[in-house]
């Protein structure tokens, strides 16, 4: 007799949070705003015109969701402002 041994994956923890991203000053080349929701667990909502639409997206994630808009940060925009 073949016994098949059934493992309970473990749940991915989830902490989803809206950001804002806005370019910066000298971005090139310039685009729009736009708000998108952003997962621990690597999962990445679409760029959404709101901030409304962008909670939809968390929520229809996962319900644990930051309630405030994060600013979203460009990799070496924080070494600039120190230099």
């Amino acid at each position: 007799m073949w016994a098949v041994r059934f493992f309970k994956r473990k749940a991915e923890a989830h902490a989803v949070a809206v950001y804002d991203t806005r370019p910066s000053p000298d971005a090139r080349p310039p685009f729009d705003p736009y708000f998108v929701a952003m997962c621990e667990c690597g999962w990445l909502g679409r760029a959404r015109q709101s901030s409304e639409e962008a909670f939809k997206d968390a929520y229809e994630h996962d319900p644990n969701v930051s309630k405030e808009i994060r600013l979203a940060a460009k990799p070496g925009v924080a070494q600039r402002e120190r230099d």
